[in-house]
């Protein structure tokens, strides 16, 4: 079972959450990959960690180990990973099966960075770098996690029962979300997927519009708009360059989407994250 989401609600609610907690919350598929990035709360402590390949690979691991136990309890589980950083995660249920996960954290395990014991010793990392990231995570003490859990939950549940999160059960449409997702930066046109799907175009347009709501083309932009938000926070890169790398034919039409999608252009999207992180700064 797969499951589509709102982006613009889900937005809304992950904001909230952090708002209200100061935990930064992301929603994973069963697969563990992050589909959705959020505009608050991400830390610069583990997305430089994740910048390396071995950092990358290690907290893959992490997460897979929280997926296992939510799925063995389809409770709520908690991990002290590699970095010596807090995460929780939280099993979305849709029914008795477990559809996604709300991945919540990212808190400090001690005052300062452990330099005698550097958990990061074998990457290559600035180690006065990661001392000033490590400063901006918060404490674990400073965080009433039994509160944080119990909320995560109704979240959670929120999250399904209002259909932010919508199950999806259709094999022919699982085929097709698969093949979109694996050639998201090619050329994607509704012929291409017909013939490589083995499915008719009159299929694909009556699955699109009876499940999802939307037409196959506005499904592309949704998906290559959540990848550009991933690029647009994580890296330098021109928008030329990440409308070519997230699929579109131009920077232009990337520009006119993505407004459309989050009110707003790429650059002000940029800017607006660089003014939050800032202001996080000045603040400690």
């Amino acid at each position: 079972m797969s499951f589509t989401f709102d982006a613009e609600r889900l937005e809304k609610v992950l904001a909230d959450f952090y708002r209200a907690t100061g935990a930064p919350m992301d929603l994973l598929k069963p697969d563990v990959t992050s589909v959705y990035v959020p505009l608050l709360g991400t830390k610069k402590y583990c997305d430089v960690i994740r910048d390396t390949r071995v950092g990358r690979q290690r907290c893959g691991a992490d997460n897979l180990y929280l997926v296992e136990q939510c799925n063995k309890t389809k409770d709520a589980a908690v991990q002290v990973c590699h970095a010596k950083v807090v995460h929780l995660m939280v099993p979305v249920l849709s029914g008795d099966e477990i559809v996604a996960y709300l991945a919540i954290g990212r808190f400090r395990t001690a005052d300062s960075f452990p330099k005698d014991n550097n958990p990061l010793a074998d990457l290559p990392l600035d180690e006065e770098e990661m001392c000033l990231a490590w400063d901006e995570l918060t404490h674990i003490d400073d965080m009433p996690l039994d509160s944080i859990i119990s909320l995560a939950k109704i979240v959670a549940s929120y999250l399904v029962s209002e259909k932010i999160i919508k199950t999806v059960s259709n094999e022919n449409l699982e085929r097709v979300e698969e093949f979109i997702d694996e050639h998201l930066s090619e050329d994607l046109s509704i012929e291409r997927i017909s013939r490589e799907t083995n499915i008719s175009k009159s299929v694909l347009y009556r699955n699109f519009s009876s499940h999802l709501g939307i037409t196959v083309s506005e499904y592309i932009n949704l998906k290559r708009v959540e990848v550009s938000v991933g690029l647009l926070i994580k890296t330098d890169l021109s928008i030329d360059e990440i409308a070519h790398r997230a699929g579109f034919s131009s920077s232009a039409y990337y520009v006119s989407v993505f407004k459309r999608c989050k009110g707003m252009t790429p650059l002000q999207f940029r800017k607006k994250k660089f003014l939050r992180v800032n202001k996080c700064d000045s603040s400690l």
